[in-house]
This record gives C-alpha cells, structure tokens and sequence, in this order.
C-alpha cells in the first residue's frame, strides 16, 4: 500500500534548541485520495504512531539512566551498590548463590559505582597507585556512551587525577589534574576492580577502594566530609528500573525525556532524529502536552511505547552474532553514535556496557548441536594447546542458572578462570568440565559446577587482545560445548515434552481448536527467502521477527520462523517465548490458520502465555533445517 501525497500541509512553528524551525504539525496534515479501507484519522494516527516510536528508541537509555540514578542514589549513606548523588559506594565481597538482588552477577572485579551532576562546577576523581593490577573505571554520560575508560588498558596502574567537567564549563584545573569532558551533566562512573575472592587479595582491594576519591572542585585539596543523602519516599527502589520504564505511559515518557535533554543536550549527529520528533513537540527542555494533538495523532503517539519496547525486543537477537554458538556482541558496543535502536536494546539488557577494546562477554546455552544445556547432560569445552581466550587483562567462565543466577554446589565455585589451577593435557591443550556432579578428583580442577536444570555460560574477556588470535576480529572464537553425555532420543513428542516436526501429514487446525503437535513422515523445507504468501498483505520477510499478542494485547511471543510443505503450503509458524539475548527461548509450533492480523499486529485470540507455555516445545529433527542462527 503506498499513501496518497500530501494536499495541504499547516505550518508548525517549534522552538528547538533555541532556534526557531518550522515544520509539519502532525495533527494538521491532511490526505486525500487514502485508499479503500482508510480514513484520514487512521493515516494520522499510523504518522505520530512512527514518529513517536523512532523518538521513544531515541530516548530510551536517556530515560532508563535517569530513573537508574533515582533508585541507586536514594540512599543516606553510601551501602552495596548505592550511595548519594557526588559519592562512591564499594562493592566489598562477591555475592554466592543465595544473591537474587540481579541477574548475571560478577565474581572477578568488585565494583565502585557513583553519580554525579557536573553542572554546577566539576568533580574530581582520584585514582591510587593500584600497584599493576587490573582495573577498569569507566564513565558513561546520560546516553550511555562511555565519555572516557580510565584503567590499566588505557592509563595505567600508578596515581591519577581527573577533573569530570560539563559541556558549558569554562575555568583553570589544579596542576596535575587532567579533564574529562562530559556531554552531558549526568555522568554515571561505573569501577571495577580485579579481585580472587580469597581474604587477603579482599583486603588488599578494600584498602584500594577506600583509596578511591570524589569530591567537587570547590572541596579539592581541603577536608571534605559528604553530605548525608535525602530519601525520597516516592521513588520506587524495590520494581527494576526496565519494568518501571516500561510501565511509563507515553505522555510521561516524552515529558521526562524532553526535560532530561535539557541539561544533557543531544549530539550534534543526532540533528535527523531531533527535527524529525520535533513534528510531534518533543524538543529539548520544552514541555510535551499529549492533550494537543487531535485524537487519532493522540492515539498513535499513545501507541509508542508498546511499538517501542517491540522493536527493542526484538532487536536483541541482532546486538551480537553467533560464533560456535556463542552470541558475541562486538559491532556499536559502548559508543553508539546515530545507531540508536542498538545504543536502546543494550540498555534493556545490558545497562553500562563497556567498550569492546575493554571488555566482551560471549554467552551460549546450547551445545554444539544446538540443544539446550541441561545439567542431564555432561559437557567438555576444549580449548587447543595456546588457545585459552586471548587477553591482556583476565578470563573467566561463569555459570548461572535458568534464571541468570549463581548455582549452588560443594565448592562454592561459580567461575573458572586463569587464576584457577587448571591441568592441561599431555599435549598442552585444556579441557573445561560443565556438569552437576564432579567428574572425579583428578578433574575437579577444571570442573564448573552445573545446575541440574537448564543453564547460561558467560565468558568475561576483560582487555582482550587487540591481534591475532583474537575476539575482536573474529580470529579466535570461543569453542563450541560438546555434550560427552547425549540426550536419549525420545518419540515425535517425547518424554521431555518436546514436539518433533519430520513431516506435515498434519493439516492446519480450525481457528478455536487447540493446537496439536506437528507429526507425519514427510521431509519439511523450510522456506523464508524465495517463496511469498498472501497473509492479509504480510509476506513471509515480513511476519518473520514479528510480536505476537492474544486479543487482550499481552504478548505472547514473537514468530521464529514459518514451516513450508513441499507443496509450498504454508501450515505452522514457529513462535519464540521468554528468553534473554534469544537465550532460554522456546519454539511452539501453532497452525497459521489460528492466526489473525488487527490493526497491524498479529493476534492469537484466546490464548495465555501460560496456555502456549504448556503446550510441547517445538525442535528440528534435522539440524540441516535449523533457523539461521548461526554463521
């Protein structure tokens, strides 16, 4: 469907960035010729709808950071990982597997973490002589870029002295200290430090830490005893900020951000995307008033923050690329420059994330075959002789959960890593243990305690190596889980619940009939590129990656991928539900019939997440047949 041309367009004027520009007001243009089927408020309504969601991805990280610094410094006194606005809080032991405060803990460095508002005048951070250890202190502005990486990879161990300062300060610095210019006046300082977890390396790195110094400019060099912080009642520190962001109506939303860009002005790269939500009243430090747009404009920009978080979501599994079945996210990572849609996705699930050049964290819960790992199963990773993960700084091997949390075992042990004593092989090579029981004592050096359900391993290479081998061009790649200990295999379903697809004897179910498992003898093709159908005006490009909601509008899921007969007839699609990073996700196989297309979105009527949760997970007998997921 193409829309019709633009018959009479009502000059908006709009004060952006202090410069009057005049441009299109969504709510007065108007159409003719719209075409069977649509009204004049419906194109409206889709217009603000995909402005307002390009302006919701734009703002993202900006909006996430300033409730993230909310809740992290409505405190009094600096504790765990909070503290006051202007002072650092330390990080002291490493959690065990009673923490279920957040996911994908960290057992390697210990943290120092601080917020400051350099728009009054600057912020001095002093760092101690770290004596050749390992750490890395970065600051992130208000839109998540790293502004500047202080550490051992960059600076160097010995004393150093930095001045945070805001984009409009003009003064003299103290002799020694060197400026760190910050873009924004939120600046978020994110340390860590390296740590083996035992008692005297603890102490040694708490007398680090108590080393570690912010002060305002106006305190530096004199006594300067913090002020204690005012606890807001109103601010939520219990929900976790995404679901607070995402529980945001569109009218808050794009107030909060519109003011935030005030004191934290956009790049200038970001002109495009700045005149283009501009048209719907969304400039920086001016009021944004939902109430003035004309219904259907007022509609679709209500519709934003859904079709936002969609699109977010769904980009997640693009944030990285798969490696030996590792997703390994390398590409915009840390500086995002006009990439917005990535710079909003590593936000949702990854808030802080470093430079490449500092540290990449690979993550798998498949073996080699693509089967979920399961602490059923026992598991080897083989590394060849001289091919541990090349880095300068350290490596670790971290093994969480289903739920992303630490896993209970006899040792205590949550990681393994260069500082572990591993035994290598007659011929130099090493070879890693992944199961819930020891593999015997002459093993146990090498062995990382698995749960007996599903799991997620995390490799952390911290300042890799920038030559070959290495990760960051994609001449070392992490090697892949081998399962020692296969799976039995079971019948079409079998006894794990898991629906089998060898053929499509099965025709599609009637709308209103519950799905059954796909089952028959005949090969599948799968077909997502050359062959097109006609679904209410979507093509196969473009259902693929698409949300799916019940006729309540809860989610739930997104499709995979589409099954193909060989006679070209289009009979399941493959719908993705939960997971993270495309991790812990499960296939159910659904017949195309029962689904429905309403007002844009694609709708399974009469279902509940936990109905398709109860249903068979969906697998491909044939792994020639795989989705590609993988290079």
């Amino acid at each position: 469907m193409r829309l019709s041309k633009l018959t009479r367009v009502t000059a908006a004027a709009l004060l952006v960035a202090g410069s009057l520009v005049y441009l299109p007001a969504i709510a007065d243009v108007q159409h003719t010729d719209a075409g069977p089927g649509l009204s004049l408020d419906v194109i409206k309504e889709q217009e603000a709808l995909a402005i307002a969601k390009d302006a919701y991805i734009y703002a993202y990280p900006l909006v996430t950071m300033e409730l993230t610094r909310r809740a992290m410094t409505n405190t009094a006194e600096p504790a765990a990982m909070h503290a006051p606005m202007g002072q650092l809080a330390n990080a002291r032991e490493y959690p065990n597997a009673s923490f279920k405060n957040v996911t994908a803990p960290n057992a390697d460095t210990l943290y120092s973490t601080g917020w400051v508002n350099v728009g009054k005048e600057p912020w001095i951070l002093s760092l101690p002589e770290e004596d050749s250890r390992y750490y890395l202190f970065p600051l992130l502005s208000a839109w998540t870029n790293v502004i500047a990486d202080p550490g051992k990879r960059t600076t160097g161990t010995g004393p150093q002295t930095y001045a945070i300062t805001g984009p409009n300060w003009k003064g003299t610095l103290p002799e020694g200290v060197q400026q760190i210019l910050s873009p924004t006046y939120l600046v978020w300082l994110l340390g860590r430090t390296y740590c083996t977890g035992s008692r005297e390396d603890y102490r040694t790195v708490w007398a680090i830490q108590d080393e570690y110094r912010l002060v305002p400019l106006s305190a530096y060099g004199k006594e300067h005893t913090p002020e204690r912080g005012t606890v807001d009642a109103d601010i939520d520190t219990t929900t976790p900020v995404r679901d607070q962001v995402s529980q945001m109506d569109a009218a808050a939303f794009f107030q909060l951000a519109a003011a935030l860009m005030k004191d934290n002005p956009p790049a200038p790269e970001d002109a495009a995307i700045l005149a283009r939500i501009a048209k719907i009243g969304i400039a920086p430090g001016h009021g944004f008033d939902i109430n003035k747009f004309g219904p259907a404009a007022a509609k679709g920009v209500e519709r934003a923050p859904r079709a936002g978080l969609d699109e977010i979501s769904a980009h997640a599994k693009a944030v990285g690329t798969i490696k030996n079945g590792w997703i390994v996210a390398v590409q915009n990572m840390g500086r995002y420059g006009t990439d917005y849609l990535q710079r909003a996705t590593v936000t949702m699930v990854g808030l802080g994330a470093n430079l490449p050049q500092d540290a990449i964290y690979p993550m798998t819960n498949a073996d080699a075959h693509g089967s979920k790992l399961n602490g059923a199963n026992k598991y080897a990773i083989h590394f060849g002789k001289g091919q541990l993960p090349p880095v300068n700084g350290f490596w670790s091997l971290t093994m969480y959960d289903d739920k992303y949390f630490f896993v209970e075992n006899p040792l205590n042990r949550y990681t393994l890593s260069q500082r572990n004593e591993l035994a290598a092989n007659e011929d130099g090579s090493v070879d890693l243990y992944i199961q819930a029981e020891s593999p015997g004592k002459e093993k146990e050096s090498n062995w990382l305690p698995a749960p007996t359900g599903d799991m997620n391993l995390m490799l952390r290479l911290y300042w890799p190596k920038e030559t070959p081998p290495s990760i960051l061009d994609g001449s070392w790649q992490p090697p892949k889980v081998q399962a020692i200990a296969p799976r039995q295999a079971g019948p079409a379903t079998g006894t794990d619940g898991t629906a089998q697809v060898k053929g499509t004897s099965a025709s599609p179910a009637p709308n209103g009939t519950n799905p059954a498992p796909v089952a028959g003898i005949s090969r599948l093709g799968i077909v997502t590129g050359e062959v097109e159908i006609d679904y209410k005006g979507w093509s196969v490009q473009r259902f693929l990656n698409q949300n799916v909601y019940n006729d309540k509008g809860v989610q739930i899921g997104f499709i995979n991928d589409i099954i193909v007969s060989p006679d070209k007839v289009v009979t399941y699609a493959i719908v993705g539900t939960g997971g993270f990073l495309g991790f812990d996700e499960r296939n159910v196989a659904l017949p195309i019939g029962q689904f429905k297309l309403m007002e844009g979105e694609i709708v399974l009527p009469n279902v509940t997440p936990a109905s398709v949760a109860s249903m068979p997970a969906f697998r491909y007998v044939d792994s020639d047949f795989r989705p590609a997921t993988t290079e």
